[in-house]
């Protein structure tokens, strides 16, 4: 039995949907049933089985067949029972097999057409049983290849966040029927975590994962993900100078906008993660406090963050002009940003 759960596991993927949709990293932790991402979300998370693979030929000839129900119960998972309806009716105990167990038992599942993504497979980190051999290049990336998958993931990370921040795009602002779809869209609380844990994963594939000799098309990117990074630190500490100065003008907030503050942690004292909205603000005294750590933090991911631009002499001499001109506005950005929060801080103090 333990043989053919272990068999059962590896056919079932190793990201949840929601994950394996979005292209981003699953992490599930040990003792847990949903992932990170689906509990910070407060979602169900399913991990559903990979498609069949095989020839279509194979597959419609062993539809056809019908197979001692004794055989099928000692090579699960299969789809295909000696029932008349085709219907896969085995017990299986509460648990991720139950998911498994309901996606079996729909009609004439085994006349479904399998759907292989060449795209998807890039993305699964798991271990895939040998295919052909020109198959087989694509479960080995190169690293410019892994690179641009983790450029593309922090491209979609930074523009999920970019939509969860409690001001209204300018876009929206000025267009009534924008207005109306951005606020009855699902919304989702900006987390300062998710904008930290950002920022260092885009500060480390800059020093250690980006190659001597950039491509032009990895450059622009980066580009890419580094102007998201600069307008979400813009936009939030342009709302912390407002909050400071008291200031009247203050931009058009979305409905039902809300902030996760982060976990402090400071000797005997453990605040856990603040959830601020327009019904629950935070005290003066409190709302000062995380101001002010968010300046500090931001300030010294900021400095790594330009420390990484200004120390890559050798991939700025081997990029294309273009490529240079935007490595070189990430840089000065970078400093503007810096600056900024700077100012920040000292209004705080």
């Amino acid at each position: 039995m333990d043989s053919r759960l272990a068999q059962q596991e590896r056919k079932t993927r190793s990201a949840c949907d929601r994950c394996h949709g979005q292209k981003l990293r699953c992490i599930l932790k040990p003792g847990h049933t949903r992932c990170e991402r689906c509990l910070r979300l407060d979602t169900v998370c399913r991990f559903a089985p990979r498609a069949p693979r095989g020839s279509i030929k194979s597959r419609s000839l062993q539809s056809q067949k019908t197979p001692n129900p004794q055989d099928v119960l000692s090579q699960l998972p299969s789809l295909d029972t000696g029932s008349g309806d085709g219907a896969l009716d085995v017990s299986l105990d509460s648990g991720p097999w139950s998911d498994i167990a309901d996606m079996l038992n729909q009609d004439n599942i085994c006349q479904l057409e399998p759907t292989i993504n060449d795209q998807a497979l890039l993305w699964s980190p798991d271990t895939r049983p040998s295919w052909e051999s020109d198959v087989q290049t694509l479960q080995l990336p190169s690293l410019s290849t892994s690179t641009t998958h983790e450029l593309a993931g922090l491209s979609i990370a930074l523009a999920e966040l970019t939509a969860n921040l409690p001001t209204m795009p300018e876009a929206a602002s000025s267009n009534s029927s924008n207005c109306t779809s951005t606020s009855a869209r699902s919304e989702m609380p900006f987390i300062l975590d998710d904008l930290f844990r950002l920022t260092t994963q885009f500060t480390d594939l800059i020093q250690t994962r980006l190659g001597l000799s950039p491509d032009e098309a990895t450059i622009l990117m980066l580009g890419s993900c580094h102007s998201r990074l600069t307008d979400i630190y813009t936009t939030v500490f342009s709302l912390v100078q407002r909050c400071i100065n008291h200031s009247p003008s203050l931009p058009r907030l979305r409905q039902n906008w809300a902030i996760v503050l982060p976990k402090v942690e400071m000797g005997s004292l453990n605040a856990p993660a603040l959830r601020v909205d327009e019904e629950t603000p935070a005290s003066g005294a409190k709302a000062f406090m995380y101001m002010w750590m968010l300046c500090v933090f931001s300030a010294e991911l900021w400095t790594q963050l330009s420390r990484a631009l200004g120390g890559q002499d050798q991939v700025v001499d081997g990029i294309s002009p273009l490529g240079r001109m935007v490595w070189t506005d990430m840089a000065d950005r970078a400093g503007s940003v810096l600056q900024s929060i700077e100012s920040t801080r000292a209004l705080v103090m």
